[in-house]
């Protein structure tokens, strides 16, 4: 009873606070702050009061140059609601047809620099769609072709970001400079390891690749990024004509962007490679073009003599480790037992049978050894040593070893000898770095790339399957063999 009394005065006095308090704020005694904020890409943040207390105008800029696509009517998640007449001027402009452009402006009393949403004016959509004959006539009615939109993005911004050539040289060639542009959007994914759905296909006859695009695609998932380097858009994206522009203008890759890429998890002493621009083409599909370019125009980077051996090492573990998987697999194969995954080492699936050999003669139920719940969560399978076959080493598995080994000895061999390359103290000895240029340096690299970011499918019955389910098909049919001949 007495605690009921508590709690019932407890409450008087919180209502009675929450009242005075609410009197208090109609009177403005108490200042009333506001915490909830609708921000857009086109917020002003001094007309909105209390706003700057948590976002600054660089920030909502930011974001806004982050989302802005000069292309959105092309996006159908995009609603704009704008004149007209923009809308039409927007179309004409992408069909290039210079002829009713000019024409529609004419005839809608529509200004050479007439700015439509976002701050962007005709020549910078002529310039972005590589339009160089309406380009052309709109400079020579006067189009400020210097002009910088909302974003602050001119007309060589956008060409630059279209990889539209022609545009870029026609504005160079007009007056426009590469130092006016501070930044470039990303708009362009180009075909690179890491985004294209590369496929590794195997069958009985050897390797094929295939991947969805061989062409830069339009960015549409996800923020467009600022990139505030011209080089740095232009190399990561393979863009060699850009980039040899830019060369040709005196313009050098901005250190600000240099990042560091460990080869073998390795920093070399001497810094070269690992720390400029040249990390972007590891991954880049076709990095030959780009290569020879940073090269003629000896752009800093070009891998150092350290490098070259620390790469080659690499290449050398790296074919070292293929020729041990195959021997393994075949091992395996010669002494296969009953349940036991085929792409899994020799010496694993040994260990595998003397953990179930130990677990059958020491006391069940001992936490210090293998239970058969425990044995299958951790391998996957429980194997049976009394019953096992010789195997016929899978084709389509030995082509797909077999192209790892030959690519390897053909970047790092040198004419060595599965043999030779299993000694591994001959190699230093008969192999030497003098053949290991910077070509076969980046082909090294690329290739573990590719490699890395491919999905390994094998042809089976007509369908492209995860080589882990082949292998599990496999393996089924491994213990139906081994049923039918106990």
């Amino acid at each position: 009873m007495k605690s009921f009394k508590l709690r019932f005065i407890y409450a008087i006095c919180v209502v009675v606070v929450c009242a005075l308090y609410l009197l208090a704020e109609r009177s403005g005694l108490v200042e009333r702050k506001q915490t909830h904020f609708t921000v857009t890409s086109d917020t002003n943040v001094s007309k909105v009061p209390g706003l700057s207390k948590y976002v600054t105008q660089e920030e909502v800029d930011s974001f806004a140059f982050r989302y802005w696509d000069i292309d959105y009517n092309s996006n159908p998640k995009n609603v704009f609601k704008e004149p007209a007449i923009d809308v039409e001027l927007k179309r004409l402009l992408k069909s290039k047809q210079t002829d009713k452009i000019l024409k529609f402006m004419k005839d809608n009393n529509l200004s050479v620099d007439h700015t439509m949403h976002g701050g962007v004016t005709p020549v910078m959509y002529s310039s972005f769609w590589d339009d160089t004959n309406t380009t052309q006539e709109l400079i020579k009615l006067g189009a400020d072709i210097h002009k910088k939109d909302e974003y602050k993005l001119s007309a060589m911004a956008y060409a630059i970001e279209n990889n539209a050539t022609k545009a870029v040289r026609l504005l160079l060639d007009n007056g426009v400079k590469f130092e006016e542009v501070k930044a470039i959007q990303w708009y362009l994914d180009c075909p690179i390891y890491k985004i294209i759905k590369l496929n590794i296909i195997v069958d009985e006859n050897g390797i094929h690749k295939t991947h969805n695009f061989a062409d830069c695609i339009v960015r549409r998932d996800g923020p467009k990024g600022d990139v505030d380097s011209i080089l740095y858009y232009a190399i990561s994206n393979g863009l060699t004509e850009i980039a040899e522009i830019a060369f040709k203008q005196g313009m050098k890759p901005d250190p600000k962007y240099i990042h560091t890429y460990y080869i073998n998890y390795k920093v070399a002493k001497d810094i070269s490679f690992q720390h400029s621009v040249y990390t972007e083409l590891v991954d880049l599909l076709y990095y030959k073009p780009m290569l020879d370019l940073l090269v003629k125009y000896n752009i800093a980077g070009i891998p150092t003599q350290e490098e070259f051996i620390m790469v080659q090492e690499q290449c050398l573990n790296s074919l070292l480790g293929t020729i041990k998987k195959k021997i393994s697999y075949i091992n395996h194969m010669n002494d296969y037992c009953y349940g036991e995954k085929i792409l899994e080492s020799y010496d694993w699936a040994l260990r595998g049978r003397w953990e179930v050999k130990n677990n059958e003669e020491k006391d069940k139920g001992t936490d210090r050894y293998w239970k058969e719940k425990d044995f299958i969560k951790f391998f996957g399978y429980m194997p049976n040593d009394k019953k096992c076959t010789k195997l016929e080493p899978d084709i389509k598995i030995l082509n797909f070893y077999n192209m790892k080994i030959d690519r390897y000895k053909a970047l790092c061999g040198n004419g060595l000898s599965d043999e030779e390359i299993l000694q591994k103290s001959s190699l230093k000895d008969k192999n030497s770095t003098e053949a290991f240029d910077i070509e076969t340096f980046f082909k090294y690299l690329n290739f573990e790339e590719m490699l890395e970011e491919a999905k390994v499918k094998i042809l089976h019955n007509g369908e492209k399957i995860d080589i882990k389910d082949y292998a599990e098909i496999l393996r089924q049919e491994a213990a139906k063999k081994l049923d039918s001949d106990q």
